[in-house]
């Protein structure tokens, strides 16, 4: 390999680290998101047990009454699928951005003549599945699991006499291991796509061979 080739090879890598550094840094919101839902779950708790008896203890007969449990575990549903609809429309806005991005980053170090391809095609590389599912799936598996664990908390909470600060704080600590768990599904969702768009540019460009590149920072 000459050093020409290898300055070359390590620009391209480097743009696309460039862009998976900054949906990285967009990432941010993703915890504030998180971190609102976490707060909205917590007050719906009070405001029911204020509304109930003006105190600290929830018990099953007052909770089963007038299926005020139900009620609640449907609130929380609510929240999360509200949650995850705006999760999946904006990162996966922010993949077909970047697989663009890419793509043309990738294009333009060699020399092709780059034309934006239809979004419909980075639409459909989105749904394409890898290692079994695809992102949209992944990540309504997530939530249903986050939504189970959050009714489980509720459910054995009131069996176990817990105060309802006890279970607030649990479920604050289950919606904290649900945004870990979305945030790395989005790191390794974004590092996925992108190389798969810069495989399907290279193939474009007629290029027969590549050579993977591991971060060198991580």
């Amino acid at each position: 390999m000459t050093v020409q080739n290898n300055y070359w090879e390590k620009r391209i890598a480097n743009n696309i680290w460039e862009l998976y550094n900054k949906s990285e840094i967009r990432n941010r919101e993703l915890l504030k998101a998180y971190q609102k839902v976490s707060d909205d779950i917590t007050k719906n708790l009070y405001k029911l047990s204020e509304k109930i008896n003006n105190g600290e203890i929830l018990t099953r007969s007052e909770m089963y009454r007038n299926n005020r449990l139900r009620i609640l575990q449907k609130k929380y549903s609510i929240i999360l699928k509200d949650l995850a609809t705006g999760i999946e429309k904006k990162v996966s806005n922010d993949l077909i951005k970047g697989m663009e991005a890419n793509a043309k980053n990738i294009a333009d170090q060699l020399g092709y003549e780059f034309t934006v391809p239809n979004k419909g095609i980075f639409e459909q590389t989105l749904k394409e599945p890898w290692k079994g599912s695809n992102f949209s799936k992944r990540l309504w598996k997530n939530t249903g699991k986050l939504n189970q664990e959050l009714n489980n908390i509720l459910v054995t909470g009131l069996a176990q006499g817990k105060t309802v600060t006890q279970m607030a704080i649990q479920l604050n600590n289950v919606m904290n291991k649900g945004f870990n768990n979305a945030h790395r599904l989005i790191r390794t969702e974004t590092m996925h796509y992108l190389n798969q768009s810069s495989l399907q540019t290279y193939k474009e460009a007629g290029v027969k061979k590549v050579q993977f590149w591991a971060a060198e920072d991580e």
